[in-house]
């Protein structure tokens, strides 16, 4: 693996890397509260624009090979932002993160096209949506969130309120997959939920002591299962790498 440019341009950690369906850009959301656009395989230009408030944020370390960073999108979040989706054509991002909202804009002009609520989500201080995943054909986002559920979401219509509510969940909802009849998402209980939308039913799998699942990931084939288990003082945490159609555990990595 070489290294090739370091993506620069955030004032707080990065809590998201997403690439556009063809590879070219990728965006990063961070607890700055803001979300970047890089293309990484160019070289940084001297400084981004933010078209929030059209200042310009500088990128001293002539030293690192940094990304070129196309835009910084500010303004939107009022807290930080956990997770994005980049819609198929890359022309509209979805967004979550602190708070209980997810805001729709278009990439172009950093407009904010929708902003969805949830208002049956109990607001305390930890209220967030930890991850947010658009369907392949971008007329449905489906979210998970810190308050136990996953809400799906009418990309098409102007509603700004989930269409259904899944309220399986024992606990803070980590990390939402949407292929074209599933939704799959990860917990901190332990378990990974899928739901088979064509058959109306819910599949739900443990690891062995019931470690906390931070996120999980699917395999461009979908028959992949890819999960990442939180550790503890004692153990490290651990990534598990299941087929799916046979719930075999393929190979679990440590480090």
């Amino acid at each position: 693996m070489k290294y090739m440019h370091s993506l620069d341009g955030h004032t707080a950690p990065i809590n998201c890397i997403k690439f556009t369906a063809d590879g070219k850009y990728c965006m990063t959301a961070s607890d700055d509260k803001t979300v970047i656009l890089f293309n990484p395989y160019k070289q940084n230009l001297s400084t981004l624009q933010d078209p929030s408030n059209d200042t310009s944020i500088s990128q001293n370390n002539s030293m690192k090979k940094s990304a070129l960073a196309i835009k910084q999108y500010g303004g939107i979040h009022g807290y930080s932002v956990l997770d994005l989706d980049i819609s198929q054509d890359n022309n509209t991002i979805i967004s979550c993160g602190y708070g209980n909202s997810i805001y729709y804009c278009d990439v172009s002009s950093a407009q904010i096209l929708r902003k969805f609520q949830n208002n049956s989500i109990t607001k305390t201080n930890n209220t967030r949506v930890n991850s947010i995943a658009f369907n392949k054909e971008n007329n449905v986002a489906v979210s998970g969130s810190y308050d136990k559920v996953v809400d799906i979401w009418d990309m098409k219509s102007h509603s700004i309120a989930p269409i259904q509510t899944l309220s399986h969940f024992r606990d803070s909802v980590s990390k939402v997959n949407i292929t074209n009849h599933e939704i799959i998402a990860s917990c901190v209980d332990g378990c990974c939920y899928t739901y088979d939308l064509r058959m109306n039913k819910v599949h739900i799998d443990s690891t062995s002591t019931n470690t906390p699942i931070v996120s999980c990931s699917l395999s461009h084939s979908n028959e992949l299962l890819l999960l990442t288990c939180l550790g503890n003082i004692n153990t490290s945490g651990k990534l598990l790498l299941i087929n799916r159609q046979t719930g075999n555990l393929l190979k679990t990595m440590t480090g």
